[in-house]
């Protein structure tokens, strides 16, 4: 399961390296990694930063006791361009899976959806097949025609690993031919944007008090609003 999860992050880091030097941003111990006695629980963290993008995340929670083994990558790009911000979830279980792929539109403006979300269109019908399941009531503002919310079998764990990889894929294709935006309107609609997410993600992400059962409540807040977003 572990291994699993491992060449996830390895492509997926390779990927975004690929396009975006990166640069560490310094975590404090605490937060960068928490480890039980015995391998009981771990949580890692990474924070890094690169031209374009404001802030790139990689949070990975590991209970082997219980088979369970999550990932989550998320790209911010800088507000100064309008592309949508880029998340995979991906939590892997003994006989299931729990996937939640998406490019974040920062409007629902027709012309911003055929520019940023169309181009997933391939990649939506290739992985069709895995099937879709309700989302929270939070994330349902985020949800577009390229929004994966999935609880496969876990015999589809190759394909939930190479669908969040073609996403990516297409993101940072997407990345690299961004231009600034240099409208005032515009960027003052893309900040707005950026911080009702983020106050979105600290404020109504369940999974922050499933973390918080394991690390405490103080811990699991500073996670969420100093690595996450």
């Amino acid at each position: 399961m572990a291994f699993f999860m491992d060449r996830v992050y390895s492509e997926a880091l390779n990927s975004i390296k690929k396009v975006i030097p990166l640069e560490t941003l310094t975590l404090p111990p605490r937060l960068a990694k928490t480890r039980y006695p015995f391998g009981m629980f771990e949580l890692l963290c990474n924070n890094w930063t690169g031209q374009g993008a404001r802030k790139i995340y990689s949070m990975r929670i590991k209970l082997p006791l219980f088979s369970f083994d999550m990932l989550g990558v998320s790209i911010y790009p800088d507000p100064s361009f309008d592309l949508p911000i880029f998340i995979f979830d991906i939590t892997e279980m003994k006989k299931k899976m729990v996937a939640y792929i998406n490019f974040m539109p920062l409007s629902t403006d027709p012309e911003y959806l055929k520019k940023y979300i169309d181009p997933l269109k391939a990649v939506t019908f290739k992985y069709r097949h895995l099937p879709q399941k309700e989302m929270p009531e939070w994330m349902v503002s985020y949800q577009n025609d390229a929004t994966i919310y999935s609880m496969p079998n876990a015999k589809y764990a190759e394909d939930v690993k190479n669908c969040s990889l073609d996403y990516l894929k297409v993101f940072l294709e997407l990345f690299s031919k961004a231009e600034k935006i240099t409208d005032a309107p515009r960027l003052e609609s893309i900040k707005k944007a950026h911080d009702r997410y983020c106050q979105d993600i600290v404020e109504k992400d369940g999974s922050r008090k499933m973390i918080a059962k394991l690390i405490g409540m103080k811990k699991a807040n500073r996670v969420f609003r100093e690595v996450l977003v």
